[in-house]
């Protein structure tokens, strides 16, 4: 394994262990987390070579080749073959690591806040790290480290806070600016300086960046899946639902990073089980079926291709060769689906179980059942579970799955279920705004002022000023697209932060959460915005990247899981 023996085994476990645990960590952010447990220098080059070996490391950020950019996005053969790859249980130990207190709550006031953490939920959906910080690590000889991450995400939130001049990040006019992002010190102008000095030097790659930066935006669709027998199944690149080839279901996309993400860890390795929200309605039985075949790896119905698509419905990049093997599924239910009925018997004894990630206790019925395979003598099982909150008769839903009992309880299933749809009984549009003025845009590096965004802050280094400009351009349109209902979205960038700047409540963090509780006034008018950008926000699974923690929007009169 070349360079990963002149690491201790601990810590080839601990980074191991942090980078299943939150796969968006990049390799810098993995080497300063572990040279701040262990006390001594690790380098960057060593974690890449122990993630290229078990298959972890990131299909985003490397430089762009000299030649001809192709037409169509194309993910090196090697890279293909990473994917695929599962990571050596032996290479992995579980470090204990002592529950943190409770990080001081945020105040949320007239600062802009509320966009604020929109922008941050979008740049945490594209990137690993922040996107400045990401353009200066590859193109530059900038001294990369926390406070410059910290800068960085500073120059692209300062249109958000009013903020005029790259040095009133140091002064008074900052602090509201700092305190969001958690810092109790004032930036150093040199550094600030320093900053814009390199983003500056940069013109001469714009090119490259230019190549990078429609990489990282670019978006996915769905995973189409094909099989030996030609049946398609399609699954949304939020994991929403599964469909056929048939069924018209509408979707919503996801950045290729994330998409990447899901696609290596959860259908082709399968190291974690693919959990689905829902089975579409539409041929219900035709969809589960379909997709338990597959995922049985049952004669005819193996899997042969997966094809990511984007907006366009065009083929990004496919995978071709998957490995032959079962994989594990969770799949949401309604609970009053009448296949579902009938398997669970009403009178049946209801079990209950403390889920300590919601500090609540869930009530639920088990059951049992076999799909038979076709055009053959055998079956293979499948459990599943009605299940509520206990005391929320509202949050009934219920899950099928082919884990076995020795792999997990259906106990644990109801739990990783819950964990990644947060507020599963809450009813939210899913259906993607197929506006065509905003799909997959490309990104850009003109100096035509757009949304209202001033960026008179960057007169003495003008391309820095385009860059961030572009950049909080694009993640302003990715807000818009993936959080805002319809109805907001005609609004410019200064409007929405005009709108939001009124509102009052608080960030709290913890082990597990970023929490964003929301305090509107009771006649706002953004009330009805504010619930569909909170479902949006929970369902979307978004973490950040450095800590894992993840991010969620709580309207405190909103009945929620959470609440």
């Amino acid at each position: 394994m070349g360079i990963t023996y002149k690491l201790k085994k601990e810590v080839v476990g601990y980074i191991l262990d942090q980078k299943q645990a939150n796969s968006s960590l990049s390799c810098r952010k993995l080497a300063e987390m572990a040279s701040e447990h262990f006390h001594k220098k690790i380098s960057k080059s060593s974690v890449n070579s122990i993630l290229k070996q078990t298959a972890l490391s990131s299909p985003i950020g490397r430089r762009a080749s000299k030649k001809k950019a192709p037409s169509v996005f194309k993910l090196p053969e090697y890279r293909k073959e990473q994917l695929f790859q599962k990571a050596p249980l032996h290479l992995v130990e579980t470090p204990k690591i002592e529950p943190k207190a409770p990080e001081p709550e945020i105040e949320i006031g007239a600062s802009g806040s509320i966009s604020a953490m929109l922008l941050k939920a979008v740049q945490w959906e594209v990137c690993r790290e922040p996107l400045l910080s990401a353009i200066l690590s590859k193109y530059s000889d900038c001294p990369l480290s926390r406070e410059i991450d910290s800068i960085c995400d500073a120059l692209l939130m300062m249109p958000i806070f009013g903020i005029r001049r790259a040095e009133d990040l140091s002064n008074p006019e900052g602090k509201s600016l700092r305190e969001f992002l958690g810092l109790s010190q004032p930036f150093d102008l040199v550094k600030i300086s320093k900053v814009l000095n390199s983003l500056q030097a940069l013109e001469k790659n714009k090119i490259q960046i230019l190549l990078e930066y429609s990489q990282i935006f670019t978006e996915i669709e769905l995973f189409r899946i094909i099989l030996e027998n030609d049946t398609e199944l399609s699954i949304d690149a939020r994991m929403n639902s599964v469909w056929t080839k048939d069924n018209v279901h509408s979707s919503g996309s996801l950045p290729l990073n994330k998409a990447l993400d899901f696609l290596s860890r959860e259908i082709v390795a399968n190291n974690s089980p693919v959990i689905l929200r829902e089975v579409s309605q539409e041929s219900f039985a035709l969809n589960l079926s379909t997709m338990f075949y597959a995922f049985e790896n049952v004669d005819s119905f193996r899997i042969k291709r997966i094809e990511l698509i984007d907006g366009k419905q065009e083929i990004m990049t496919s995978f071709d060769n998957i490995l032959n093997r079962k994989r594990q599924a969770i799949i949401g239910l309604s609970a009053d689906q009448p296949e579902i009925r009938q398997l669970v018997d009403d009178n049946a004894q209801k079990k209950s179980f403390s889920l300590p990630f919601f500090q609540k206790n869930v009530v639920y019925q088990s059951f049992q059942t076999t799909m038979p395979i076709v055009n053959s003598s055998h079956a293979f099982s499948l459990r599943g579970a009605v299940f509520s909150i206990e005391g929320q008769p509202n949050s009934r839903a219920a899950l099928i799955t082919n884990i076995s009992e020795k792999d997990a309880s259906i106990e644990q299933n109801i739990s990783s279920y819950a964990k990644r749809w947060i507020n599963w009984a809450q009813s939210g549009d899913e259906k993607k705004d197929k506006n065509p003025d905003r799909a997959q845009k490309s990104f850009s590096l003109d100096e035509k002022e757009s949304l209202g965004i001033d960026c008179s802050a960057f007169s003495t280094a003008p391309f820095a000023g385009i860059i961030v400009k572009n950049i909080v351009v694009r993640l302003y349109e990715l807000a818009q697209q993936y959080f805002l209902p319809p109805a907001e979205t005609k609004r410019s960038f200064e409007e929405t932060c005009r709108a939001f700047s009124c509102l009052k409540g608080l960030i709290a963090k913890d082990n597990n959460f970023i929490k964003v509780h929301l305090d509107p006034p009771k006649n706002s008018s953004n009330w009805k915005a504010l619930q569909h950008i909170a479902f949006r926000v929970n369902q979307a699974a978004i973490f950040e990247p450095l800590t894992g923690q993840r991010l969620l929007f709580v309207p405190p009169s909103q009945k929620t899981i959470l609440s």
